[in-house]
């Protein structure tokens, strides 16, 4: 059915050793002042100004459980635990959007008719700049999909997805995950006349990260090749020439200076 092939192409849609000598005096002094300039090169930054940041909220999750099975509510209570230590931490973020207006080809007789793609992308992060929360809303003419990534020390912990197909094939599937339940890390969820439930293990779980993780480059890499167009407050506005279908589109940028800055000096 092409709720699950659009699932499934979505989430396939991160020292040195030597052997130490008797030092003497001046080569203790040397080994001392040779870490202070390591130190001295690369400074702690300081944590962000609070006054650039604002409570992390979920807005669009719910924590329905749609079948009797356990699994799927062990599943979900274990993820509205982790959103609710997530949610009204102080975050800022960097965020995109995008408007694609397209030719689209109908499957059934090949004619071409005018077709629009909407995405918002949003990328959180902590007064440390380490990315917490990543949400993304993306609206076509068939479908639309809510996604809330979870993350600690760079590694994806929670995710939340809501995908609704209208048309032919018209149809709702819900996904769910926590790193902590893995090796049964999720249950999808295909809604029509009976629910089906499809346990996700750890190989499905690891490739909608590394799917992630690809698309957060692209969005790095669009952070450094695009000139700034403009400040406002706290943040930086940006605009990235992009191409879908060979279409042209712009897609738009706003980050938090600080977390740009930081971003930029790692690429």
């Amino acid at each position: 059915m092409r709720a699950i092939f659009f699932f499934f192409a979505l989430i396939i849609f991160g020292c040195s050793s030597g052997i130490k000598d008797e030092a003497s005096p001046a080569d203790s002094t040397r080994v001392v002042t040779d870490s202070a300039i390591v130190v001295a090169s690369n400074p702690v930054e300081p944590p962000i100004d609070p006054a650039e940041t604002a409570a992390l909220s979920f807005p669009t999750y719910s924590g329905e459980v749609f079948t009797e099975i356990e699994h799927e509510a062990a599943i979900t209570r274990a993820l509205l635990t982790l959103l609710g230590q997530y949610e009204m931490e102080k975050v800022v973020r960097i965020k995109s959007n995008s408007t694609i207006t397209y030719m689209a080809t109908n499957d059934y007789d090949d004619s071409k008719s005018k077709a629009v793609i909407t995405e918002t992308k949003t990328w959180y992060y902590n007064s440390a700049r380490q990315l917490r929360a990543f949400m993304s809303a993306h609206k076509s003419d068939t479908d639309s999909t809510t996604t809330i990534y979870l993350f600690s020390d760079d590694k994806m912990i929670g995710a939340y997805q809501d995908n609704f197909y209208r048309g032919q094939d018209s149809g709702v599937t819900r996904g769910r995950w926590v790193s902590s339940k893995c090796p049964e890390c999720g249950v999808y969820i295909q809604l029509n006349s009976q629910p089906v439930v499809t346990t996700m293990d750890e190989t499905s779980f690891a490739a909608m990260s590394a799917k992630f993780f690809d698309d957060y480059n692209n969005m790095l890499n669009d952070l450094k090749r695009t000139a700034i167009s403009r400040s406002k407050g706290h943040d930086i506005l940006l605009t990235a020439e992009k191409a879908f279908d060979d279409t042209p589109y712009k897609l738009n940028y706003t980050a938090n200076q600080s977390v740009y800055s930081k971003l930029l000096k790692g690429k």
